[in-house]
């Protein structure tokens, strides 16, 4: 009898630090988040509880577990510091993610991510624009060196309700800071004051098949809105400073809706060995502007106030992109530009010159001993800057 109870008392202890113990490693959970604090076993409706906030649910979290967010307004700041964690709408767009009034933390981040291998998908991310309100620096600032952060099909923005105009909004969409690594994919960017990706020094960025759109009356007024001199651009769709690749963006300062145009000093600006591909950028101060030895091909830009294209740096490839109607120059060269490639590329109805070339003398091109700094083959344009370095139109 006393051998058999004790064989009880031990299976009884066994099975209660099973309950209570984590999930073991390589065996990922899902966990489920609802507003109203109830769930189902496996859906969002049922009695069962579930955290009402999603960082309950990332504090309790494991690597590998995936956290299914019921749709709903979670208001609060995120901080996600367990690896592999898949942060995820149940109903796309539907759970959405506000800026509390009073924000923690100096600069105010909405979403914090400091753990590899992150992956957020189907949020609204969403800076209040009316008061009371305080800004937002980042909707999401990626740091520590974290990798393999995945942002994938976000909505990042101000609430429906409230106008693009209100006193607070947000500086910057999403911000990767140094040794840091992420793939941001489909996701739409409205709004915002200073940047919507930034990719610091030493980062490494890619940013594809995604929407960014700036209009913001409040702001315009302190910034490049016009035509004004290469460096006075202080905002832009992305600015990478690191590696990083630009493909397959829609980048505009219009708002699609109203027709409104509040120009974007820049659509995209590579400070480092990053490339832009296949973009669309529209309705912009500059289009493109390289400060590295980047590579820029087969964009389409339309419609900048000042330059479709403007290359600062060395070492570029500038190769089959389209430029029109441009409000200064469609494709130049400053002086500060040598050894750049300017293959097939074509200019259309710039105000002042197609294509210009600042880097040599102002003769043309091909005049021995007076050869200019970089390569101009097969470009066509109407205007230029020495005369020779694009072709006619046919």
């Amino acid at each position: 009898m006393r051998t058999r109870l004790l064989s009880l008392v031990a299976l009884a202890a066994v099975a209660v630090s099973t309950f209570a113990a984590p999930a073991a490693a390589g065996n990922p959970e899902t966990r489920y988040v609802d507003d109203d604090g109830t769930a189902g076993a496996a859906g969002c409706g049922g009695a069962l509880s579930v955290p009402s906030a999603i960082q309950s649910a990332v504090e309790a979290a494991a690597s590998g577990d995936t956290i299914l967010v019921c749709p709903g307004t979670y208001t609060e700041q995120l901080f996600i510091e367990t690896p592999g964690l898949t942060i995820r709408s149940i109903q796309p767009w539907k759970a959405r993610v506000r800026a509390p009034v009073d924000l923690a933390g100096s600069p105010a981040v909405l979403v914090q991510v400091v753990g590899n291998d992150t992956t957020l998908q189907w949020l609204r991310l969403d800076a209040r624009a009316q008061a009371p309100c305080e800004p937002v620096q980042q909707a999401i600032a990626i740091y520590g060196g974290a990798t393999g952060v995945v942002v994938r099909s976000l909505r990042i923005g101000v609430p429906a309700g409230d106008t693009l105009y209100g006193p607070c909004g947000y500086q910057e969409g999403i911000r990767v800071e140094s040794g840091s690594e992420a793939t941001i994919a489909t996701t739409t960017i409205t709004g915002f004051q200073g940047y919507g990706v930034y990719g610091n020094v030493g980062s490494d960025v890619t940013v594809q098949f995604s929407s960014l759109r700036f209009w913001h009356q409040d702001v315009c007024g302190r910034l490049a809105c016009t035509a004004a001199s290469p460096a006075s651009f202080v905002n832009a769709g992305v600015l990478l400073f690191g590696e990083g690749l630009v493909r397959g963006n829609a980048i505009t300062g219009k708002n699609p809706a109203t027709s409104q145009v509040t120009r974007v000093g820049a659509g995209i600006i590579l400070s480092g060995p990053g490339v832009a591909r296949s973009n669309r950028i529209f309705e912009t101060g500059t289009g493109i502007e390289t400060n590295g030895a980047a590579r820029v091909i087969g964009n389409t830009i339309e419609d900048s106030t000042a330059y479709g294209i403007q290359v600062l740096a060395d070492d570029g490839v500038i190769r089959g992109n389209t430029v029109s109607r441009s409000g200064t120059t469609g494709i130049i060269a400053w002086s500060s530009a040598s050894d750049n490639l300017f293959r097939n590329n074509t200019a259309t109805a710039s105000t002042v010159h197609d294509c210009a070339d600042q880097s040599g003398n102002l003769v043309p091109a091909g005049v021995p001993g007076h050869p200019i700094r970089n390569t101009w083959v097969g470009n066509h344009g109407n205007t230029d800057s020495p005369n020779g370095i694009c072709q006619p139109l046919p």
